[in-house]
């Protein structure tokens, strides 16, 4: 059967579909250089890590380069990097400037608080100093200004003292004479307990019964301007000698004096 058509009403043609537009794909290199450029960020605000915060700064800008070259992938991410690394970059610069000024300012204050050797004090040398050895016959002064005078010592003796206060050695007596003379301000006392002897790095007591000064078993008050003498028995192993005696004032508050005694 044959249709006929109205020439006066042709029959209308279809419209035409637009065609759909095609969607970019996700630049992955694009999005690998924005992630770099903000790990450059965060190593350019940290003053430890911002001297080398300009590599991955770097790296994110070539990524970022070639992510924005690529042809139908989104920009985004590309355009970001290559606003962040930049950024980051000066920030870095600026912060590892700061950072290096701080430090060699710290470094100054430093070297300029520390003491050299051409300025440590007189006191404190004479503190750090070991005490000056004297030999027998030798003055030596205290801070107070007292002086002694190491006259003799006599080691071997089996017995010391006087009378009923006769005192046996467990070892050998040695007998060290001291001339005390006070030319301090204040008086002082002096007895056996001021001396100590030494055989190496061992100490010994004296015998406070043996012991005498100014005859005084018990030591003697010396004024300023007066002298004493005294003998100080140290007990000591058989056929040894004392080396060298450590004599204070009555106090100890000043320094000791040491004398050599062989």
């Amino acid at each position: 059967m044959t249709v006929q058509t109205d020439p006066a009403n042709p029959t209308p043609a279809a419209p035409a579909v637009p065609a759909q537009p095609t969607p970019k794909a996700k630049n992955t290199v694009g999005l690998i250089a924005m992630i770099v450029a903000i790990v450059s960020f965060i190593f350019a605000v940290i003053p430890a890590t911002s001297f080398f915060a300009w590599i991955p700064a770097v790296v994110a800008i070539v990524l970022a380069i070639v992510g924005f070259t690529r042809k139908g992938q989104k920009k985004g991410t590309a355009i970001a990097a290559i606003v962040i690394a930049p950024i980051a970059w000066i920030i870095a610069i600026i912060v590892a400037t700061a950072a290096t000024v701080v430090g060699v300012a710290d470094a100054i204050d430093k070297a300029n608080d520390a003491p050299s050797s051409a300025t440590v004090t007189e006191e404190e040398a004479t503190a750090d100093a070991p005490a000056e050895e004297a030999a027998i016959g030798d003055t030596v002064t205290t801070e107070d200004g007292i002086d002694f005078v190491v006259t003799a010592m006599e080691c071997g003796l089996a017995e010391a003292g006087e009378g009923f206060l006769v005192e046996t050695a467990v070892g050998d007596f040695c007998k060290v004479s001291i001339t005390v003379a006070n030319n301090g301000a204040d008086a002082t006392r002096f007895s056996a307990t001021n001396v100590t002897g030494f055989i190496g790095n061992a100490a010994y007591e004296a015998n406070n019964v043996a012991s005498k000064v100014n005859d005084q078993m018990i030591g003697a008050e010396i004024n300023p301007g007066l002298s004493a003498t005294a003998e100080i028995f140290f007990d000591v192993p058989d056929a040894a000698q004392l080396e060298l005696v450590e004599l204070n004032t009555d106090f100890g508050f000043d320094e000791a004096v040491v004398v050599r005694l062989s």
